[in-house]
């Protein structure tokens, strides 16, 4: 194939390189850090990352302080839960100790005469039923 232009192969690498070059500069001397422009983007992008930054923070303490939230009123329920269980429960004990009563010397309770060892039993002697009915009595 001819070459048109009659350029031989290094001219042409040479008109790359240069062509580069000046590019190069170009941009260069356009993205400078003392261009207004470029310092009001920058300014603009600093703005946009704070407040970002801002969103995200306040979202987070909204979010700890719900499950702050969440968790004193899961303890509050909790509490009453364990009060009420415990109310309940001593409303059962009093009405246990209603219903059966203090312990008394005529049914065998603590304190009962008849009652004061296992041994007790085999030392009984039987008074006439005159005096104490049908039950045995202890010997003084």
């Amino acid at each position: 194939m001819r070459n048109l232009k009659g350029t031989s192969f290094d001219d042409r690498l040479s008109a790359a390189a240069n062509a580069k070059k000046a590019e190069l500069e170009k941009f260069r001397a356009r993205s400078g850090v003392n261009d207004p422009a470029f310092v009001a983007r920058q300014a603009a992008r600093h703005a946009v990352s704070v407040a970002r930054d801002a969103r995200t923070a306040e979202r987070k303490a909204s979010r700890l302080a719900s499950v702050a939230h969440e968790a004193a009123e899961k303890a509050a329920r909790d509490a009453a839960a364990e009060a009420e269980q415990a109310a309940r429960d001593a409303e059962v004990a009093r009405q246990a100790a209603h219903d059966v009563g203090p312990p008394s010397r005529t049914k065998g309770g603590p304190r009962c005469p008849l009652r004061r060892s296992q041994g007790a039993a085999s030392k009984m002697i039987a008074l006439p039923p005159s005096k104490l009915g049908d039950r045995p009595t202890m010997p003084p």
